[in-house]
């Protein structure tokens, strides 16, 4: 997983499918050292509204294996490995929208680095394949009745299969450098 998300995130801004934002915004605090407390832009889906899907942000260190991401309880999670934090899951699809995000007061150590979003689409057919592997694992557990074999649950696999739409897919770009010294005055 680790090289799926440096992969994700090496890659400049990518304009793949419909994915696309607008209107971003660094607003900024303080009358000194006005820093960057939150990043705002509109996220456009184009032809994949009303898709289900997973929809992701994260913040990269270019000069290490490092990523953060924002997660939906507004905080921000250091990644290293297994599955991404989902930052909103879109049940009844995926629409566009303007989405805001906090940096907080510990977000220093970010400025200059780059932040992404990215999401991944639910498809009919993925249902099947979770089904496929329900069975399998039900298989194995008659063939093995004394083994104790994991199981991470069905919507584990579902996301699974979701991460490496988005991964496969590109759905994912660069939105912007978070900035280094704050915002001009006139901000």
């Amino acid at each position: 997983m680790r090289i799926f998300l440096i992969g994700l995130l090496i890659l400049a801004s990518v304009e793949v499918h419909a994915l696309s934002v607008s209107d971003v915004r660094q607003e900024c605090h303080g009358a000194r050292k006005r820093v960057v407390t939150k990043v705002s832009f509109n996220l456009q889906v184009g032809g994949d509204a009303g898709v289900p899907g997973l929809l992701y942000i994260a913040v990269h260190n270019p000069t290490s294996e490092q990523a953060t991401l924002f997660s939906p309880d507004g905080g921000w999670q250091e990644w290293e490995g297994g599955m991404l934090p989902i930052f909103q899951v879109m049940r009844d699809g995926l629409q566009d929208m303007n989405i805001e995000i906090p940096l907080g007061a510990n977000f220093s150590k970010f400025r200059g680095h780059p932040l992404y979003v990215g999401y991944g689409l639910y498809l009919p057919g993925m249902e099947e394949h979770v089904r496929k592997w329900r069975l399998g694992l039900e298989k194995a557990r008659e063939k093995f009745p004394d083994r104790q074999l994991y199981d991470p649950g069905d919507d584990y696999v579902r996301r699974a299969f979701v991460e490496k739409e988005m991964k496969d897919s590109e759905r994912y770009l660069k939105v912007v450098d978070i900035a280094v010294t704050g915002c001009a005055l006139s901000d």
